[in-house]
């Protein structure tokens, strides 16, 4: 495990020859891209206080990796030691050289609760990011305000919930051009008949907050129905503030030809890495990240 001291020389040194990445074995770009956005930005003490420092033992949620409590736990034990291993070898804080995740995705096949990231297929990167967070129990809060909206659009406050077990994955199917510090408030419409109060509302308006997150990642579906590929640019904001706290744009995993590669910044400087050519090279590729950009990482400044 790295101690604080080796967490901060990588973040403040100015030497990117300590970064080492991951080799692509078998689809496995979708996997190696999201290890090295979240392994390799400016801030990611975060990442690591969240995943590597947790007690796992202290988790007794069923059904994560196993119907078996003891059995789920120790499975993310394996996974959790593996990561570590991935992230000081990625950052060459120890001397460990994990090649490729070919000993992640054997530890994956264990798992029976979800989709089998243990085979060699492509896979969605953010549903793999979503898998991890679920596994580590990684949650943010999410304000729910619920509106009945009239025929004459007036609307009236229904109910508040908070939810303190959301995921810090932002999804967006995308339409048109938009900001990401946007979506960190949504709306959703639901037509229905009902009368509160002896007034008739037509239709519930559902307005989510996000209120608070160690981290925040923006999913952008860019694919349609028809597999189309949706080349409408995203403003990645630099920084996005939400309730006192700013969160910096630090990695963007970009989608092309059938291939994901990652953008990631560190001390402010961007660098480009892709898994088949296993070579980082200090690039910024604007049109890539906004037009192509499929996941966008936001770390606590």
């Amino acid at each position: 495990m790295p101690n604080n001291d080796q967490i901060t020389y990588f973040i403040t040194s100015k030497d990117i020859t300590d970064f080492r990445g991951l080799s692509y074995t078998d689809n496995s770009c979708y996997v190696d891209s999201v290890l090295i956005s979240l392994f390799s930005p400016d801030n990611n003490h975060n990442v690591v206080s969240n995943f590597f420092l947790i007690n796992i033992e202290e988790d007794n949620r069923l059904n994560i990796c196993s119907t078996n409590a003891n059995i789920s736990k120790n499975i993310r034990k394996l996974l959790q030691t593996e990561l570590q291993k991935i992230y000081l070898s990625i950052n060459n804080l120890i001397n460990f050289k994990v090649q490729n995740v070919d000993n992640l995705r054997k530890i994956l096949k264990f798992c029976s609760y979800s989709e089998n990231y243990g085979d060699n297929r492509m896979k969605d990167p953010a549903e793999f990011q979503s898998y991890i967070l679920d596994m580590f129990n990684i949650v943010c809060t999410k304000k729910y305000t619920v509106y009945g909206v009239q025929s004459t659009n007036s609307l009236t406050k229904l109910s508040t919930n908070y939810d303190k077990f959301a995921s810090p994955v932002i999804t967006h199917i995308l339409e048109s051009e938009i900001s990401l510090s946007n979506l960190t408030s949504q709306h959703e419409i639901n037509t229905i008949d009902f009368t509160r109060n002896s007034k008739k509302f037509t239709k519930v308006l559902t307005v989510i907050e996000l209120i608070d997150s160690p981290f925040i990642i923006f999913h952008i579906q860019r694919k349609s129905i028809r597999n189309n590929f949706n080349l409408t640019k995203i403003k990645p904001d630099e920084i996005i503030k939400l309730n006192n706290k700013k969160y910096k744009l630090s990695a963007v995993i970009v989608f092309n030809s059938n291939h994901y590669t990652t953008f990631f910044k560190k001390l402010n400087i961007w660098y480009y890495y892709d898994d088949l050519k296993n070579v980082l090279v200090k690039s910024h590729s604007k049109f890539q990240i906004e037009s192509k950009g499929v996941l966008y990482y936001y770390y606590i400044v």
